[in-house]
């Protein structure tokens, strides 16, 4: 395992929790979804944030002191990664809110050590909570200056996430087509004769492009626009140099749109999860306000309007596709909140499509079988079994 592959967690171990429970999580690396799954009481969500409390604390230490810890006793905490490393963490016999770090192995052939310990503090982790749909922010008031707390719609914070997320991948797009447009004359002039396409495989390309862009026009990504499409019998029979043109058009063309190809998948796989469950009503992509819900004969909704299960599940989808970095470690607790069973047992299988396109590793706590389904191969059952 080099330096540049990414640190994934193996292995979890957990004894003494609450001074009860010794509970071991195998984490399924090859589909990378573990759900943990329980009755209440069990520490599936104290998991979640001791796994949380070890990469956001930083500890480049040898005795730290972990709030998230020390409100849930345990006499050790063991984390194995797939680089044969290990991170111990063992309760002080004296100090409730004492831990030692142990590091396996510390010296990693550097000399210093501390390598391991900086890929720790850099894996990137992102804890989905149970309350997810407000947040409590301070908003100053003008007049007399005081602080008060006001609950914020995350859904709201979200739309307009989405709106700069994607006036950002429009201006990237305009970047490349400005500077392929720059140089479009002298590439023209470079045109290599053997690469040339003949007037079937212009035929082909020409249409896969036709369909790539009403398919970003169909998901809101790209305005529509009044050019007629072009008719592709009247490359039948032309000359060899304007064959040569076209086929530095497709190339230019294909290139520009690639620009935008990682976030039209995850566009359209947010559309598709969220619409295939919503009833007389869908959302759609609006460059101006991020997405909008539209009822039925097109009415916009207020985003207030929707139901309980309905923001979550809007939620959920959100950070699963735009908050999350790759080869990151994302912790969701209760993916099932508000949600009808029938949206509970489609949450699996959209996670894993999710997965697939955005490239993390993801461990669930949950206590609903629907979630589970049948892909019990994916179950680290946490038990109330006294230790």
């Amino acid at each position: 395992m080099t330096d540049s592959t990414p640190l994934r967690i193996k292995r979890i171990e957990v004894e003494g929790l609450f001074g009860l429970y010794h509970h071991v999580i195998d984490l399924n690396l090859e589909d990378r979804v573990t759900i943990l799954h329980g009755p209440n009481g069990v520490g599936k969500t104290v998991v979640l944030r001791m796994i949380n409390a070890i990469f956001r604390t930083n500890p480049l230490e040898y005795i730290v002191h972990f709030k998230d810890f020390s409100t849930a006793p345990l006499k050790k905490f063991l984390m194995e990664f797939t680089n044969g490393k290990s991170l111990e963490i063992i309760a002080s016999s004296t100090l409730p809110t004492l831990y030692t770090v142990n590091w396996s192995p510390f010296d990693d052939g550097t000399g210093y050590g501390y390598s391991f310990q900086d890929s720790i503090s850099k894996k990137s982790v992102y804890f989905i909570e149970d309350q997810r749909l407000f947040y409590c922010s301070k908003v100053t008031n003008a007049k007399n200056k005081s602080v008060v707390a006001q609950m914020t719609s995350v859904l709201s914070d979200y739309a307009r996430d989405l709106h700069e997320q994607i006036r950002d991948a429009i201006a990237g797009y305009g970047m490349a087509s400005q500077e392929l447009d720059r140089t479009l004359p002298q590439r023209l002039l470079n045109k290599i004769t053997s690469q040339i396409l003949n007037s079937d495989q212009l035929k082909q390309q020409l249409l896969e492009l036709e369909s790539k862009h009403r398919e970003l026009r169909e998901i809101g990504l790209l305005r529509e626009t009044a050019t007629p499409a072009f008719d592709v019998e009247q490359l039948n029979n032309i000359d060899e140099a304007k064959r040569g043109m076209m086929t530095l058009y497709i190339e230019d063309t294909q290139q520009k749109l690639s620009v935008l190809d990682d976030f039209a998948q995850r566009i359209k796989l947010f559309l598709n999860i969220i619409n295939h469950k919503f009833k007389h009503k869908q959302i759609k992509i609006d460059h101006e306000k991020g997405f909008v819900i539209e009822g039925q004969n097109q009415q916009q909704l207020d985003l207030k309007l929707l139901s309980s299960g309905e923001q979550h599940e809007i939620v959920l989808a959100y950070d699963l596709l735009f908050k999350t970095v790759p080869n990151s470690l994302v912790l969701i607790d209760e993916p099932e909140l508000s949600l009808h069973p029938s949206w509970q047992k489609r949450f699996l299988p959209d996670l894993l499509e999710i997965v697939k396109i955005a490239n993390f590793d993801v461990i669930i706590a949950t206590h609903s079988p629907y979630i589970v389904g049948t892909r019990d191969d994916l179950m680290v059952a946490l038990e109330a079994k006294l230790q």
